[in-house]
């Protein structure tokens, strides 16, 4: 077994995929360093409660970001990968997702400003000035969201790492001006944190605007046609994947207290961690992954993908002594009744960054209802886990279901790419494969 492990990692360290998950991987790092020290200082600053009322803010405006694209960012790395060789279509591609979000971002915006009371209300959060940054913050990270996957999708990893890094970089100077000169202000920690993405997105953007900008007009012919094939899909599984990573937090500030999300979002911002090197990862796999077109190349890459399983597992075991350190050196003291909420949530992100690989095997064939029906099973457990056993037993329930989900989804992903894979042609995977 060592000997096979071994080999796999050999063979691993030669490949272009790791070298550039490395790029994405170091810049990521940089970023969660960086991004740690913005913590700490938000954290600490602001106590549990006040922390609590940012957190709900930042994931309201996460929830809220979907209604910008619905769906069409997942298609990017998609289709752009699918033609990397085919400049005109790439274009035309850009030019529809461009005027599509233009159309949803004008509409969405226009329909959620008129919901504000109605969600300060079910929420339980009267702060609707946080709700308006929040709304205010999706149109940064939209944009944000464009360039960073554009610019993945064309492999410009290098401009990738610098895109994440600047922004956490004005994010922690943005936060040390505000407790310096401001005494920690609520409102000015909020402006920062979603002012920041959206200048650094415009600055990277615009030093790439032949690859991130084109002019906005519907596509037509073969590639209006794989939008539409793919668009029902990516929006279910988009908006699921929003609902998994933003919800629970809403349901503790709903059914809970502000202090109660404060200790929940310190522990979840610390679990971060471990989710910017899936992201990074993931990143640059689902892009080259895309491009492989036959059941040989796809069977090293699965089996290749073991070595990140192992370093998942190896990794969690590692943190477990430093966990306490990590809550206390970090967002300090006050947040340690979260200790055991911490130590689950790192365990779900090392889960995470385990299946990471078998997700991007699935931007390789044509499956798309894997991710509709994937997202549909962790919402459905998150929501009603939420619901029954919130209450009852407090965060640690938000923190456990949020793991059990993402367990049953990487057993459900273990059993469709063994399914997936055993119906590859031997030669050639066939793009057209049925879509159910």
């Amino acid at each position: 077994m060592i000997s096979f492990l071994s080999k796999i990692f050999k063979t691993t360290l030669r490949s272009g995929a790791v070298r550039q998950s490395a790029t994405l991987t170091i810049g990521t790092t940089v970023t969660a360093m960086i991004m740690a020290v913005a913590t700490i200082v938000a954290g600490r600053v602001l106590g549990p409660e006040q922390f609590g009322v940012f957190s709900v803010s930042i994931s309201l405006m996460g929830f809220l970001t979907v209604g910008t694209s619905l769906g069409l960012n997942q298609l990017i790395p998609r289709l752009m990968n699918r033609w990397h060789d085919q400049p005109s279509k790439k274009k035309e591609l850009l030019s529809e997702v461009i005027y599509l979000k233009l159309l949803f971002s004008g509409v969405f915006l226009a329909v959620i400003g008129f919901g504000v009371p109605f969600i300060a209300r079910f929420l339980n959060y009267p702060y609707p000035g946080m709700i308006w940054w929040a709304i205010l913050g999706v149109v940064g990270m939209a944009i944000y969201e464009h360039v960073y996957l554009v610019l993945s999708a064309s492999h410009k990893f290098v401009g990738v790492s610098v895109l994440s890094i600047v922004q956490a970089v004005l994010k922690s100077i943005g936060f040390l001006v505000v407790w310096w000169l401001l005494d920690g202000n609520l409102f000015g920690f909020t402006a920062v944190y979603y002012v920041a993405p959206l200048l650094a997105a415009l600055w990277i953007g615009w030093k790439w605007k032949n690859l991130t900008w084109a002019h906005p007009r519907l596509a037509r012919g073969e590639v209006r046609s794989e939008i539409r094939k793919f668009f029902f899909h990516s929006l279910l599984g988009v908006l699921a994947m929003t609902i998994i990573s933003n919800i629970d937090l809403l349901f503790v500030q709903k059914s809970l207290q502000s202090f109660d999300a404060g200790i929940y979002a310190g522990a979840s911002r610390i679990a971060l961690f471990v989710g910017f090197i899936a992201s990074s990862v993931g990143g640059v796999l689902n892009n080259r992954v895309a491009r492989y077109s036959d059941k040989a190349t796809l069977t090293r890459y699965l089996i290749k993908s073991l070595i990140l399983v192992v370093i998942s597992i190896i990794g969690f075991l590692l943190y477990l002594p430093l966990a306490r350190l990590s809550l206390s050196l970090t967002i300090g003291p006050e947040y340690m009744s979260g200790l055991s909420v911490l130590i689950i949530l790192v365990l779900n992100a090392f889960i995470s960054l385990a299946v990471v690989p078998y997700i991007s095997f699935f931007y390789a064939v044509d499956y798309p209802h894997y991710f509709s029906i994937g997202g549909i099973l962790q919402v459905c457990i998150i929501i009603l886990g939420n619901v029954f056993f919130l209450e009852k037993y407090g965060i640690s329930a938000a923190a456990w279901t949020r793991t059990i989900a993402t367990v049953a989804f990487a057993i459900y992903t273990a059993v469709f790419t063994w399914y997936a894979w055993k119906r590859l042609p031997q030669n050639k995977v066939i793009k057209t494969a049925k879509t159910e």
